[in-house]
């Protein structure tokens, strides 16, 4: 039987014994037919908080925080609708950041790949820089599980910070979206240590599609509640990369409601564990560096047995 994995911006194929398979994948999820349509929805009737255009007092400066290169969100589909409300209502200055983590800054190139030609040419575009004291703001407080709550000064400083982000299982963090924009995305190197810590992902319960009484996602949490993020715009999308849903609104309701949503199409039963399973990490931009590669081998870990062999493609 030929099986096709992702890998990059195309195909691995095998030829696999068909008696002795099983083929593990989520559940096809609808694209949305008119995406902008939907994204301007979102803005004007949120989940969990008022409309963005409520939020807004003429000449604010507004912070669009964004996913890295590393996240398939689709942030070049979501901003110019964004950036088109945000002027009608009268926003003075608009800037996006590059919520990297502790990833590699981006090249211009990548910034106009991430956001669109277009946006890159008309608004500031800045990357995060975690390990820069000039531009990090110490709030002098730590979360209960000992995480110093250190952030871009610029979240701290803007009148409105909105976090654009991709609902997906996260390996250690339960699901990604909603919160993370923030806590690794924007926060100090000291921060995301600690947050992503080996005492913290070791817990049994930091892991993929669990919230409740995951130390990763609660430190996250917590973190979120001191700083700055007024509003969301968390999407889910389909293997083919289309939107399939889009969830705007307050950082926690708006991603819990996405959540629910996605847990209906990823959450999948398995006849049982294999002695061999083969996984890529899911194609571009997914698997563009061996660091992300460890996503693969977490979720074959899931299903293979004790003593059994993971092949991981990336």
């Amino acid at each position: 039987m030929i099986i096709k994995f992702p890998y990059g911006k195309g195909f691995l194929e095998a030829d696999l014994p068909e008696e002795r398979l099983e083929v593990v994948e989520s559940r096809p999820m609808r694209g949305i037919r008119d995406p902008k349509g939907a994204i301007g929805e979102a803005l004007r009737n949120p989940i969990g908080t008022e409309a963005l255009g409520r939020l807004i007092k003429g000449g604010d400066r507004a912070l669009i925080l964004v996913p890295d290169i590393t996240r398939a969100c689709p942030s070049r589909e979501i901003l110019p609708p964004l950036l088109e409300e945000l002027g009608e209502r009268g926003v003075g200055q608009v800037r996006i950041m590059v919520a990297n983590g502790l990833h590699k800054p981006l090249s211009e190139r990548e910034i106009a790949e991430l956001v669109g030609e277009e946006v890159s040419e008309e608004v500031e575009v800045t990357n995060h820089d975690a390990a820069d004291d000039d531009r990090l703001a110490n709030l002098g407080k730590k979360t209960s599980y000992g995480t110093p709550v250190v952030v871009s000064r610029e979240v701290m400083e803007s009148d409105l910070v909105i976090g654009l982000g991709l609902i997906e299982p996260h390996f250690f963090a339960g699901y990604s979206g909603g919160r993370k924009i923030i806590l690794p995305g924007v926060a100090g190197a000291e921060a995301i240590f600690s947050n992503h810590g080996f005492g913290m992902i070791e817990h049994p319960s930091a892991r993929c599609g669990v919230l409740d009484g995951n130390p990763v996602h609660e430190d996250m949490m917590e973190f979120l509640s001191f700083t700055r993020l007024h509003f969301v715009v968390n999407v889910a999308i389909n293997r083919g990369g289309e939107l399939a849903g889009v969830f705007g609104g307050g950082p926690v309701e708006a991603h819990a409601e996405g959540v629910r949503l996605l847990d209906r199409f990823v959450r999948v039963g398995v006849r049982g564990r294999g002695d061999v399973v083969i996984v890529t990490n899911g194609g571009y931009p997914l698997d563009r560096d061996v660091y992300q590669a460890v996503k693969g081998m977490a979720t074959a870990e899931t299903v293979v047995r004790e003593g059994g062999v993971i092949v991981v493609a990336a």
